[in-house]
């Protein structure tokens, strides 16, 4: 584990990853899904860890690879479908949210 270095906006960062929790998020951190702070903690685990520096360039690389593959496109109407299904979900949190 590495210990915390300076953020982006100048100021310690006090989360850490072990590899244990690194190996999860390796996706998360190759999509550019996380806070600030925990891309951070991701890069300064991964920069500090020979065996997730490691898994991190055999994701990158697969990602890259079916990214390559897919050239079929999708099925007809299967966005709006999508979008349709994302809208119910989301007014059924709503509903049950109570907001």
């Amino acid at each position: 584990m590495t210990t915390p270095e300076a953020s982006p906006i100048g100021q310690a960062n006090p989360l850490t990853y072990t590899c244990e929790e690194a190996m999860p998020r390796l996706y998360d951190y190759i999509d550019n899904e996380l806070t600030l702070e925990e891309l951070q903690a991701m890069q300064d685990h991964i920069d500090g860890c020979e065996s997730c520096t490691y898994e991190h360039r055999v994701r990158v690389k697969l990602k890259q690879i079916i990214s390559e593959s897919c050239f079929e496109p999708a099925p007809e109407g299967l966005r709006e479908r999508v979008a349709a299904r994302l809208a119910a979900l989301h007014a059924q949190s709503i509903i049950g949210s109570g907001s």
